[in-house]
């Protein structure tokens, strides 16, 4: 069994303790926490590791770039500190949306009214910063609420210390078409936010304007 456990990082689960054979990474997420360099890992038995080493790495290449392993060994020393922020702030964006009447509905397992929040009591220590929400809206007001935030960036990353928003629709899902899309529960309204670690008010603050400025 392999986990990718790129979202929650080694400060909030750690799958080998649960059972997994094998645990992935994209370092270039919360790790990294900047966006500053590529690099991925797997994290597994010496037997696995020393198995990928003589074979696999054969075709794919030994090492990331060393710059980019240094930057990310130097997110190591504060990834704790910065997951325990990410969890903080979207726990608190996640239950500003939940009450807002131009939202439909906010997908983030930190909420009671999530279907998965009974189960990361067990295993998680906290649910991280990414979250999706349905806007009571079509596409259109959906990019102009994106267009309005001002501290949000307007990105397809997610995992760094500035929040990020991006439109499924438009980006990351746009290519599957409009069927596939109802198929994987992504509507033309649907938002998603990687929650950053600047200041809790100031988020909700833009997102107040934000929601202002769209429905004006």
């Amino acid at each position: 069994m392999i986990v990718d456990n790129t979202i929650t990082t080694p400060a909030l689960q750690q799958p080998i303790l649960l059972g997994a054979d094998a645990v992935v990474h994209s370092t270039t997420k919360y790790i990294s926490g900047n966006a500053t360099s590529l690099g991925g890992i797997v994290c597994g038995s010496k037997e696995l590791i020393n198995g990928i080493r003589q074979n696999g790495i054969r075709y794919l290449g030994p090492a990331m770039a060393p710059l980019n392993a240094w930057l990310s060994i130097n997110g190591l020393e504060t990834l704790a500190l910065r997951m325990d922020r990410h969890c903080q702030n979207a726990m608190a964006v996640a239950t500003f949306l939940e009450k807002h009447p131009k939202v439909t509905y906010v997908n983030y397992p930190g909420l009671e009214s999530n279907p998965y929040h009974k189960l990361i009591a067990s295993q998680m220590k906290g649910v991280s910063s990414l979250m999706s929400f349905v806007l009571d809206g079509n596409y259109s007001d959906a990019t102009r609420f994106i267009d309005a935030l001002e501290i949000f960036t307007h990105a397809t990353h997610l995992g760094t210390c500035k929040s990020i928003v991006t439109h499924p629709a438009s980006t990351t899902h746009s290519a599957m078409g409009e069927e596939e899309m109802k198929k994987a529960g992504i509507s033309p309204a649907m938002i998603r936010f990687s929650v950053g670690i600047e200041d809790e008010i100031d988020l909700i603050a833009d997102l107040e304007q934000a929601f202002d400025k769209a429905w004006k």
